[in-house]
């Protein structure tokens, strides 16, 4: 079974240990290169287990301007680029894994986008996927937190579905872990 650092100062929205017990095994289970780009939208826990699970990674990009989980992860993971303001300073790397928990840091101009046609939307997960669409590896794993449980999630369900994309493997806890891989379009 994982542990965490005592010091590690877990979100109470974070995934649960089982998911990321899960995550973890499945990570070692792919049997990665060496230095893969990881972005993840949310940091938290799930840096710890993805940064401690790979075997090595050449950029670990995290979107996030939650403090607590800055200053957390920050003292327990090394080598992270953070971002704190906007998608757009994403370096436009190959990603390998692109992990999907939160929204923060969204530009003005998706939001504007969004609410003209849902105005009571605070989370913008499912602008995220076409965001970055063209800069991730073609064989990139998309690992959604809060797959199965979060009603904003059918919408990116339905495009990853839309654009070829298969959930390759999931835990079906109460918030869930799905995992769907881009593939290579011959």
């Amino acid at each position: 079974m994982i542990e965490y650092p005592k010091t590690f100062k877990v979100s109470g929205r974070a995934p649960s240990k089982k998911e990321m017990q899960w995550l973890n095994n499945w990570i070692i289970n792919q049997n990665f290169k060496d230095n893969l780009n990881i972005l993840e939208f949310g940091c938290g826990i799930s840096t710890y287990i993805i940064a401690n699970s790979v075997p090595s990674y050449e950029k670990y990009v995290c979107v996030e301007n939650f403090k607590p989980c800055l200053k957390t992860v920050n003292a327990h993971v090394k080598n992270i680029t953070f971002i704190r303001d906007t998608w757009h300073n994403i370096p436009k790397l190959p990603y390998d894994i692109v992990f999907i928990d939160a929204s923060s840091c969204t530009p003005p101009e998706i939001i504007a986008e969004v609410k003209k046609t849902s105005p009571k939307c605070s989370v913008y997960r499912s602008e995220i996927i076409p965001y970055v669409w063209d800069f991730v590896s073609l064989d990139c794993f998309f690992i959604i937190h809060d797959w199965k449980h979060r009603p904003a999630w059918v919408k990116p369900r339905k495009l990853f579905e839309k654009m070829n994309h298969k959930l390759i493997d999931c835990i079906r806890t109460k918030h869930g872990i799905g995992i769907y891989q881009k593939g290579r379009i011959n």
